[in-house]
């Protein structure tokens, strides 16, 4: 009940429905694409994340075809909900993660995973936003690499992901007056 409350699937329906509007195919199209769509984003996310972790190509495929082959990737891939989109975005926010946090120079991929995270709980909800920044302070503690979370590029990444929740959380304060709705969520 908590996810079907967050905004970001219903947002990206909202710009399918568009899309397929024009054609007359947005009734009958718009479930099936949608959860297509997002089965196929946690599978590319799938394989980027294990590109990011150092695996070569082939071992990228297989753990694409590991997902791709189990029992649990069709029902996955045609749910209508927000899981299969959250998820998604949070194994892309770690494959970023992974990447900035190997780089010794600022770049922009901390900012990005960060971002992607904030997008990932306004899909699911805390425990997917909570999921990939707990997983960094895991990495650095286990590579006694903490100077490196002090670095510009990644409090810009933490203070982003915030800012993501708190505009939304600020725009249902002020536009939408739904007190019920802000105490469900």
């Amino acid at each position: 009940p908590q996810g079907a409350q967050l905004p970001l699937l219903f947002w990206l329906m909202s710009g399918l429905h568009q899309l397929l509007l024009p054609a007359g195919l947005s009734d009958l199209l718009l479930f099936p694409v949608t959860s297509a769509l997002c089965g196929a984003l946690a599978l590319l996310a799938t394989w980027l994340l294990s590109r990011a972790t150092g695996n070569d190509r082939e071992s990228a495929l297989a753990a694409g075809l590991m997902l791709l082959c189990s029992l649990l990737f069709p029902f996955f891939a045609h749910f209508m909900g927000p899981p299969p989109l959250a998820t998604a975005l949070t194994l892309l926010s770690l494959a970023c993660l992974c990447r900035g946090w190997q780089s010794a120079s600022t770049s922009l991929l901390l900012p990005l995973g960060f971002v992607l995270a904030g997008l990932a709980g306004l899909t699911g909800g805390l425990a997917y936003m909570a999921l990939p920044p707990l997983t960094s302070l895991v990495w650095l503690l286990w590579r006694l690499r903490l100077g490196r979370a002090q670095r510009l590029d990644a409090v810009i990444g933490f203070l982003l992901m915030l800012l993501v929740i708190a505009v939304w959380l600020l725009a249902l304060i002020i536009l939408v007056e739904a007190d019920t709705y802000l105490q469900s969520v």
